[in-house]
């Protein structure tokens, strides 16, 4: 919770900049009637898309309050299978949840971006620079620390339901594919090898989660994108510095 909740600074002052610019912006021989308007309608989805995701957000901490706290839980076998039962519907909340938090943070990248090169926001007085730079690297900063908040509990969750679903009576057993209990006799049966594949067999494959896999792809498009902006931006930094210094 305290993670998430470090959003909302960052957030709301990044949202007074591109407002501000958004209502003060006036037409010029750069700046077109349309493109203001676009902008103000982006900025607008931005504070909509914001005060949606600070709803489920707040819902979702409050039904979470209601599990109580699980780290003093007891170690009795029946106990922990109930408490990831509990925990079981609260999952795919968990990862919509950090879905709309990776959008909103891009989306408020986008609006920044908007007002800099479509709004021509640095030759604009009303538009503050440093403050919407140091806004986005805070909320980037905070959406990191969320989301691996929100990763973390997703993580154990799935480890325990992987070792109960293996164990459900929380004490050793065979499992295919995994591990088996053999004899001396098991062993020399097979030649003496020690292979583990000969003892445990071939468990049925286990597909990846479409929305796992989904949501892995948008972390790289999104990180390959931020390395492609870094790039280009090294590469025009390079081609002025050459050029004054060739000048």
């Amino acid at each position: 919770p305290a993670s998430l909740n470090q959003l909302d600074q960052p957030l709301a002052a990044l949202n007074t900049a591109v407002s501000h610019l958004a209502t003060t912006a006036q037409p010029n021989d750069d700046l077109t009637p349309a493109a203001i308007a676009e902008f103000q309608q982006q900025v607008a989805a931005l504070a909509a898309d914001g005060q949606a995701f600070w709803q489920e957000r707040q819902t979702l901490l409050s039904d979470l309050t209601g599990l109580g706290d699980l780290s003093g839980l007891a170690q009795a076998n029946a106990a922990q299978h109930a408490a990831r039962e509990r925990l079981d519907p609260f999952i795919p909340r968990l990862k919509a949840l950090q879905k709309s938090l990776t959008a909103l943070v891009r989306e408020a990248g986008r609006a920044r971006d908007a007002a800099e090169k479509e709004l021509n926001g640095r030759s604009a007085t009303a538009w503050d620079h440093k403050t919407a730079r140091t806004a986005l690297a805070d909320l980037e900063a905070a959406r990191d620390a969320a989301t691996a908040a929100l990763k973390e509990l997703i993580y154990w969750h799935t480890q325990a339901n992987w070792l109960q679903s293996r164990f459900p009576e929380g004490v050793y057993t065979d499992v295919l594919g995994l591990c088996n209990v053999v004899s001396r006799a098991d062993i020399a049966k097979h030649d003496d090898s020690l292979t583990p594949g000969r003892y445990v067999g071939v468990a049925p494959l286990e597909l990846e989660d479409d929305e796992d896999f989904d949501n892995r792809m948008a972390e790289i498009h999104l990180e390959l994108n931020a390395l492609n902006e870094e790039a280009s931006e090294l590469a025009q930094l390079i081609s002025n510095n050459f050029e004054e210094f060739v000048i």
